[in-house]
Parts: structure tokens; C-alpha cells; sequence
């Protein structure tokens, strides 16, 4: 972090140098950092109301893969944690292809395909056994493996300590104390805290899918086997979100357009309606938040019946059971649409207490209602230090709201852009 370092004096006092350079340079530093770190700057990029917009579309640009470890380390993890002997890999997997699909920042994940052998999860310590391998998986179920990196649970433990001193030493520097680093670190380390235990995104597994046992159109991976360093899942198709996005970005682009141009409209319909459908849902109804919900983690399957674009060509499922298919004639007929949804790595959640439920409500219900004296009195009972803000500053605050809840957001039924107006409120945040 020496160049940061070195140059937070001009970017304190420079808005165009910390716009267009510093913050790219912290994400530049972020990436060849620890775990924690990435993970942190990926967080952070989604947090417009504690950080600059700049800030967050530089570290939008943060990707989470990382380097993946070796085959030898793979094989020696999962036969520890099936308790099988060494070099029996063979004796669970019919295939188990060596080079990873994906690897993050805490875990890579190998396609496999299981066979019955009589596997029992250990019993020692920190191991859930979700179920039994047999009852879950056939002959020839195609699963993912999810296989933890070695030390990352030390590594992250170390790159907290260290977030934690460097958070304190950016607040003390004149000029930065905006930033609000500290309070950032704070809360993304009790949601990270738990990632680096393959276990308990199982168990989160297993809520979300009971959760949404009767939505058809959005899933989750069904964990098979977990303990604190390997998951078996089910392999779940799917394009992810962010390349549909790309793909279609470059399509346009050769005319001056951006995807939602492009993109045909039941497909990006779906995406939005149903997306934000399980999302109010999961924060509203079940109170159970999958708190990484960006659009790497959202895969795609979808069939447009002969309607599409080369793109889209490319969601098709490729399940060949004859329920699927009835599936697709129902689908073909009803709407001339199929669409799903599956959601992945769970490994951070979020629960809300009643009342942050209550003043999510609260403002969501403004937001319909147009009514911004409302919508600014469920912002302010957010804030966990109720004299953050004198009572002066506080009806300044409200009347900024009230202006922009008249200019903006009159209510249901006014052509109100949502999106606008939600950024235009953590704006008014900001400033205040």
C-alpha cells in the first residue's frame, strides 16, 4: 500500500487526482493484497451510501479471482475431509477434473462427478454432516466441490488486524476522516468472519433452498457433504449475470449502446423483476439476506424460444429429463419465456433486527407514498448514534429530502425511477 500511502496528501486535497487516479490505485493494491482485503474492496464497491461514487465504481472493478492452488493440495483436502485413505480419491469421484472452474478469494471449485461408495463424513470436530452422501447424490451426479485454500483462515484473521491499523491511521490524516474506513472494516468483519468456514455456507445453503422450496424460478446449490474446508454441491447450470451484461455491452457498443438497449426485453424483464422479487423476500419475508449478491454470483438459464439473439441463444438449459421439458412446452405456451435464476456462494449472510426491518419498511412505504419528511425520519433511526446529528442538522437534512421527494418521487404511479431516486437519497446522505 505504498503508493496509497505515499500519495493520500494529494488526494486529500485533490478531487480530480483521487477521482481518476488514487482510487483506482487503491484497487490496484487491494487485488495483490490478502483475502480479506479483496474481499472488503468487492464489498465496498457496493456501498454508495458510506463511500463516493468514484470510489465505488473504481473497486466495481476489483474481480475476485485469485490464484487457485494446486491439484496436490486439492486431493490431500477432500481425502482429509472424507476420511478416506490417501489416494483414494478415485474411490468416491468418477471424474474429478484437476484444473478449477473458479477460484476466489477463500475457495476454488473443481467439477466432479460422484459415485456410491460408502462415504461417511467424519465425526471430528467443526464437521456438519448435512446428510448422508448415499441419500443425496446417485451414481453419476455431476457436483461441484468447493475446496478452501490452505491458511486463509489465518490469513484473513491477519489481514483484519491489518485493516484494522490502517483504518485507524487514514481517520487520523487530515482530510480523509470522509472516507470512514474504521466503520467500514467494523462491519464487513462480521460478516467475513465466517466465510472462511465452508460449513456454515452449507447451512446458509440449506436455509435459502428451504426458503424458497416453492419459487420454480430461482435456486441454490444443494450442499451434499460439508465440513469446514470442502463442500459437495450439486453442479448447477447457468451463464453468470456479469458476462451476460459484458457480452451484450460489446454487442452495443459498435452502435453507441449499453446492454439495457440491446438486451431482449422478457430476458432483461425477468432479470430485474424476478431478481428484485427474491431479493425484497429474502430481506422482508424471510429476513435472511444473501449479503454477496452481485452479478457474479447470479447465474442465468433462460430460453426465448426461437426470439433471441445469438446471446441469448447460449442460456438454453441443457437438462434432458422429460419433466424439464414439459417445463418448456408450459413455459412456450403460457409466456413464450422460460427463465431461472440460481444464486451462489452463500457464504455471507445478513439478518436484520426488527427494528432496521422496520425502517427498511419504512422507507420503502415513503418511497410509494412520496413522502419525504417520512422517508428522512426511517433514514435517521439508521444511524446507530442518535446524537450523530444536531437537531438543526437533522431538519436540514429532512428538508433536503422533502425538496428532492417533490422533484423526484411523487409516489406510485408517477413514472418514478427507482434507482434514481434511491441513488439520488444516499447522495443526500452523503452530503449530510
Amino acid at each position: 500500500f505504498s503508493p496509497v500511502t505515499l500519495t493520500c496528501g494529494i488526494a486529500a486535497i485533490s478531487q480530480t487526482f483521487r477521482d481518476q487516479i488514487w482510487y483506482r490505485m487503491l484497487g490496484n493494491c487491494l487485488a495483490k493484497s490478502g483475502p480479506a482485503f479483496i474481499k472488503w474492496g468487492q464489498w465496498a464497491s457496493t456501498r454508495s451510501d458510506m463511500f463516493p461514487d468514484a470510489f465505488c465504481t473504481a473497486l466495481s472493478e476489483l474481480h475476485a479471482d485469485a490464484p487457485a492452488h494446486s491439484w496436490k493440495i486439492t486431493q490431500r483436502t477432500v481425502e482429509e475431509s472424507l476420511c478416506i485413505p490417501k489416494g483414494s480419491l478415485f474411490l468416491v469421484f468418477q471424474s474429478f477434473e484437476r484444473e478449477p472452474v473458479a477460484s476466489g478469494s477463500i475457495a476454488q471449485i473443481h467439477k466432479a462427478v460422484i459415485k456410491l461408495s460408502g462415504v461417511r463424513p467424519c465425526d471430528s470436530s467443526g464437521v456438519i454432516k448435512l446428510a448422508n452422501v448415499e441419500e443425496k447424490a446417485g451414481n453419476g451426479t455431476l457436483v461441484a466441490v468447493k475446496v478452501r485454500h490452505p491458511n486463509v483462515a489465518k490469513l484473513i484473521d491477519m489481514d483484519f488486524r491489518l485493516m484494522s491499523i490502517l483504518a485507524n491511521i487514514i481517520e487520523c490524516l487530515p482530510g480523509l476522516g470522509w472516507l470512514r474506513i474504521r466503520s467500514s472494516v467494523e462491519q464487513f468483519s462480521h460478516t467475513m468472519a465466517a466465510q472462511a468456514h465452508l460449513n456454515v455456507e452449507a447451512y446458509h445453503l440449506e436455509v435459502l433452498n428451504y426458503n424458497f422450496r416453492q419459487w420454480d424460478e430461482v435456486g441454490f446449490p444443494k450442499p451434499i457433504f460439508a465440513c469446514p474446508k470442502v463442500i459437495i454441491e450439486t453442479f448447477e447450470e447457468g451463464k453468470i449475470c456479469s458476462t451476460i451484461i459484458d457480452q451484450y455491452d460489446r454487442l452495443g457498443s459498435d452502435v453507441g449502446l449499453v446492454a439495457s438497449d440491446v438486451m431482449p426485453i422478457p430476458l432483461a424483464k425477468f432479470i430485474v423483476t424476478k431478481g428484485l422479487a427474491l431479493y425484497l423476500k429474502m430481506l422482508i419475508v424471510d429476513n435472511l439476506m444473501h449479503a454477496d449478491l452481485h452479478p457474479g454470483n447470479i447465474m442465468i438459464v433462460a430460453e426465448l424460444f426461437g426470439k433471441g439473439d445469438p446471446i441469448s441463444s447460449m442460456l438454453h438449459s441443457e437438462d434432458p429429463t422429460a419433466k424439464h421439458a414439459m417445463k418448456m412446452a408450459a413455459a412456450e405456451v403460457a409466456y413464450g419465456f422460460y427463465g431461472h435464476i440460481t444464486l451462489v456462494d452463500a457464504g455471507m449472510v445478513a439478518q436484520l433486527e426488527e427494528d432496521e426491518s422496520a425502517n427498511f419498511i419504512g422507507l420503502m412505504s415513503s418511497l410509494g407514498a412520496g413522502d419525504g419528511r417520512t422517508a428522512a425520519q426511517s433514514v435517521l433511526k439508521f444511524s446507530q448514534d442518535e446524537n450523530y446529528l444536531t437537531e438543526e442538522e437533522k431538519e436540514a437534512f429532512t428538508q433536503d429530502m422533502i425538496k428532492y421527494f417533490n422533484e423526484k418521487c411523487r409516489g406510485y404511479g408517477t413514472n418514478v425511477d427507482v434507482g434514481e431516486v434511491l441513488r439520488g437519497v444516499l447522495g443526500i446522505i452523503k452530503n449530510h
